[in-house]
Order: C-alpha cells, then structure tokens, then sequence
C-alpha cells in the first residue's frame, strides 16, 4: 500500500505569487511616479555638481558628479525597459 504524501507549501520561495504564477499588480500611476523620481534624481546631481564646482571652481568635477548621474538613470531605464519586456510577455 502507497501512503499519500500530501506537500504543505507555508512561508517560503514557493508561497507568494511566483508559486501562482501570476503577476503583481502595477499601480496605474507607476510612470508617473518614476518620472518624479528620477527627475528628483536629476535636480539632486545637479545640486551636488553646483556643489562639487564651487569647491575649487574645477569644471571637471561638475562633470564627474553629472556623468555618474547619468550613468545611474541610464542603467535604470535599462533596466525598467527589459523589465516591461519581461512582463509583456
């Protein structure tokens, strides 16, 4: 005689909504506050550049400071953009 072995999936990798396989919902204002975001982003490395700059009045730092922001919101547009990929599919 086989015996029934019955698995109980509790608060683990299994559980959630990757063991349904369903997606989360996405807030309907999720751009919209993306947007905000990385526009904060962009006025706080132009803070810091401004600051950066007036510390020895070498444009080269401005210019660091500036790269590494772009550099940043660069990567997360890559990143959210293969992500809606991933979730069109």
């Amino acid at each position: 005689m086989v015996a029934d072995r019955t698995v109980t999936v509790g608060r683990g990798r299994a559980s959630g909504y990757h063991a349904r396989m369903t997606k989360p919902p996405v807030p309907p204002d999720a751009e919209r506050i993306i947007r905000l975001i990385m526009l904060g982003v962009v006025a706080w490395g132009i803070f810091h550049a401004i600051g950066a700059w007036r510390l020895n009045h070498d444009p080269r730092r401005m210019l660091v400071v500036l790269g590494c922001v772009a550099a940043f919101l660069g990567f997360w547009a890559v990143m959210l953009a293969s992500w809606r990929r991933a979730r069109s599919r």
